[in-house]
């Protein structure tokens, strides 16, 4: 038995003495002078990207629209909710796996108090829209430019 406990012990400490040396190894490697950047700012060491440059993703929409009953559903259910945060959850639920037409996703977003909100369940809802030609018209739903321009910018990347 004390020559099994012996032999573990020597194994584990060769096994700490080589994971020390591989430590102290990256350790110095970190502290050598001619591999560290100089501080500066993030612009000037990663390369801005162009924003043309970026391929857009390929969005498979939706090719049937939900009832005027399941939209109603979904809408009565939103209602009784108090905050945007309950809403966007039950509207990501009641969308799931369907397709909706964007006057029927217009009547949704309305019922958001917040641009963010809207905004965030517009961009959930784009694969499942039928007639997503025309969603960059919802920007009239926001009430910032800025909202506008992160629709604007999310539709450039997803086509």
């Amino acid at each position: 038995m004390k020559k099994l406990f012996f032999a573990a012990a020597i194994i584990i400490a060769a096994f700490a003495t080589k994971a020390n040396a591989v430590v102290k190894h990256h350790l110095l490697a970190l502290n050598r002078t001619d591999t560290i950047k100089p501080k500066a700012k993030m612009d000037t060491i990663t390369p801005k990207l162009k924003r043309d440059t970026i391929t857009p993703v390929i969005v498979k929409h939706a090719t049937v629209a939900m009832s005027d009953k399941q939209l109603n559903h979904i809408l009565n259910i939103m209602r009784q909710k108090r905050n945007d945060a309950q809403k966007i959850k039950v509207l990501k639920l009641g969308i799931k796996n369907k397709g909706l037409m964007l006057a029927q996703l217009t009547t949704l977003l309305n019922q958001f108090l917040h641009d963010s909100s809207k905004l965030s369940c517009a961009e959930y809802a784009y694969p499942n829209t039928v007639d997503y030609q025309g969603f960059g018209n919802l920007d009239n739903l926001f009430s910032t430019q800025d909202s506008k321009d992160k629709l604007d910018d999310f539709l450039k990347h997803n086509k």
